[in-house]
Parts: structure tokens; sequence; C-alpha cells
């Protein structure tokens, strides 16, 4: 079974020990609604930050008994629709959003000793140029960073055929240079190795060809680069002599903890390493 990004998210809930208070909605809201209903509003307090279905709301007014006023789509998220019974998340540490990012951070980083195969078919130069700038990647939006192998079609041919007749010129946009340009209409396939794609959201799973071995590392960086972020709000000035060795959250402790997860994941992103690519692969970069 594919593993969604909510799932990773909650595995990094899980990690920061991220147990916000647990409310649902007791009636349905529109995207562009300002009123939340509740059962009970006490439980709620003016500029309290709250998620649904990871839409983060700030509450500015408590009118009554059981609603709530809100501003919408705050802290980068977006405005959405939301049933009755739709959970709300009450001051969470972090918001999905955030966590979404760290864990798309989490990707890049296991990249390129876990890395994706990729196969790109596209239409080649007109039969005359012998410049090709080189396709995007689906979903990353970036060139094949690692090509090891190019295939053409030729028009009226069933067959692709392996040409090593090619270079690759590096520039702020790379591109293969032919040293015969394929004939106009055909079809060039590049095979190479990338990084893996993005989540753009939460109902996105993650790629199958990622290891199963590997499934809790970008967990693992994105719980490091969290609290990493969080020391900030641990940080100040202290004046004068202060033994800070009782303390339960010590200016510098939430980044020392980051940065043995980071090496942890260092570890693991080592021992889950994929096969080294084939020496003639060619970087673009």
């Amino acid at each position: 079974m594919a593993t969604t990004a909510a799932t990773l998210i909650q595995r990094t809930r899980r990690m920061l020990r991220d147990w916000p208070e647990i409310d649902v909605t007791t009636a349905s809201i529109a995207s562009n609604g300002t009123t939340l209903t509740v059962a009970d509003s006490t439980l709620y307090f003016v500029n309290e930050l709250l998620e649904l279905d990871q839409e983060v709301m700030r509450v500015t007014a408590l009118p009554s008994g059981t609603t709530l006023t809100v501003q919408r789509q705050m802290r980068g998220s977006t405005a959405a629709s939301h049933s009755s019974g739709a959970t709300i998340l009450q001051t969470p540490a972090f918001y999905s959003v955030e966590i979404l990012d760290a864990l798309n951070d989490g990707l890049d980083a296991c990249f390129p000793q876990i890395y994706r195969p990729v196969a790109l078919e596209e239409t080649g130069p007109d039969g005359t140029t012998y410049e090709w700038n080189l396709p995007t990647m689906s979903g990353i939006s970036v060139a094949i960073p690692y090509l090891y192998e190019i295939e053409v079609k030729e028009s009226g041919d069933p067959a692709f055929r392996k040409t090593d007749a090619w270079e690759v010129v590096r520039s702020e946009n790379p591109f293969i240079k032919f040293r015969r340009p394929p004939s106009s209409g055909a079809t060039i396939r590049l095979r190479g190795y990338g990084p893996f794609t993005h989540f753009a959201a939460v109902t996105d799973t993650l790629d199958t060809y990622f290891p199963v071995n590997a499934a809790n590392l970008p967990v693992l960086f994105a719980v490091s680069e969290l609290l990493a972020s969080g020391e900030a709000g641990r940080v100040r000035v202290d004046t004068g002599t202060n033994d800070q060795r009782e303390q339960a959250n010590r200016v510098g402790s939430s980044m020392s903890a980051a940065q043995a997860l980071l090496q942890r994941f260092y570890q693991r992103r080592s021992d889950a390493a994929m096969a080294p690519m084939p020496r003639h692969v060619v970087s673009l970069f």
C-alpha cells in the first residue's frame, strides 16, 4: 500500500511529540466562510491558531457559545471547504504546510544516495539543429541531473537506437549538443537518474520506486529541520550569572536534538543507499 504524505506528516508529529488538543466542527464551512461552528467556543481564545484539513485559521472573535469568527488561509495554507465533523487541531506546534515543506526537503536530501531511474521521451529538434534543450522532469521542473544514455527513434523506425554522438553543454540551462542531428520528427529518449518528486498535497503518495527501507528518511530529516527552526522561539539574551542546567528547555537544547537527528539521518541514508550509478553517468550541472 502506497505511503501518503498525510501518513508521513503523522509520523513526523509523533517523533516531535506534537499532540495538540483536538476538537471537531459541528457544521460545514465554505472556502470563503468566516464563521466556524463548534460544540463549545469557551475551549478557544482570540488569536489562537487552528488547523482544519491542512488549512490554518486564526480565531478573531468568539461571538457566541458555539461559533468562532476566523481569519482564513494563515501561515501560507490554502482556503478550502470543510465538512461537519472535520478535525480541528488547536495550536499545534507545527502545521501541516510546514511539515510538508520539511518532508520535501528530506526527499531532496536523500538524493543522490537514494535516486529515481528516469526515462523521458520527447520530440527532437528539426533535423538541422545540433543543440537541443533538455526537457524537465515531471513534478520537479529541472532537467535530469545525471544522464547515462540517449536513444533515438527515427521517423519510420520501429525501434529506439542508442547513440553516443552527443555531449552535455553545462550552463544555467544545460543542453545536449549532437555531433549528428537526429532527423526531423525523431523521438529522443533520455535515461538517467534524478531526485524524487515533491509532495504537492497531503493526498500525494511516496513514489513506488522509493526504497522501502528508506521510507522513514524524509521523516527523520523533517523532524531535524523543524526542531532547528523551533530554536528561534527559545533564543533570548541572558544577563549575569544564570545556571540553566535544571531548565526543561534550555537555550540550544532544540538545536542539539536537531543536530543529533541530522547525524542519524546521514547514517541511515548511508545504510539505505542504492547501488552506485554507472561509472559513465554524465552530470548536467
